[in-house]
């Protein structure tokens, strides 16, 4: 009798309700966080220093005017204009600046140009994992695996893109572009 009174109280109704949508609120952010944009990933990763990665040589902040020949825009993608230092490897700097914001090295880029620590493309799930540790988040796109390595003081993050375990692009940038 007194286990009917309980459950027909309006204490435990409310109680009951705010649990489940506080069950309902979590699991929609797990999701959220799972399937949502790269900065959702940020949220409840580790942060690793960066402050001194370059890819190829080229490192964020530096100015486009110092490449050896500096490119001139290719492609214009939002607000950032996009450029090809040379055979598969590309540059991004906000429109109208000339500081360099994101870096890539893709497939066909020459395999001189690697990061700080000597991983370039074709190098081994094992080969990254090795030199830099576990990934401060995974998140899948276009097919890949992406091992992101995230500097939340510095504001950057350093992307490695797999495909049957092994490096296919590679992106350094500032982790607030999309």
């Amino acid at each position: 009798m007194q286990l009917a009174s309980l459950l027909r109280s309006k204490k435990v109704h409310i109680l009951m309700i705010l649990l489940a949508a506080s069950l309902l609120i979590f699991t929609a952010y797990r999701i959220y966080l799972f399937l949502g944009p790269r900065q959702a990933h940020y949220t409840l990763a580790q942060s690793r220093s960066l402050a001194y990665e370059r890819l190829g040589g080229i490192g964020l902040g530096q100015s486009i005017k110092h490449l050896t020949l500096p490119p001139t825009p290719k492609l214009n993608q939002g607000n950032f204009d996009y450029y090809n230092v040379d055979k598969g490897t590309f540059v991004a700097t906000p429109r109208d600046k000339d500081i360099i914001v994101r870096i890539i090295l893709s497939a066909n880029a020459d395999p001189a140009r690697q990061t700080t620590r000597g991983i370039g493309v074709d190098s081994t799930e094992y080969e990254l994992t090795t030199i830099y540790g576990a990934p401060c988040y995974r998140r899948n796109e276009q097919g890949a695996s992406i091992f992101g390595y995230l500097d939340k003081r510095a504001n950057q993050t350093l992307e490695f893109w797999l495909f049957d375990k092994r490096v296919s692009l590679i992106r350094l940038d500032m982790a607030d572009m999309s």
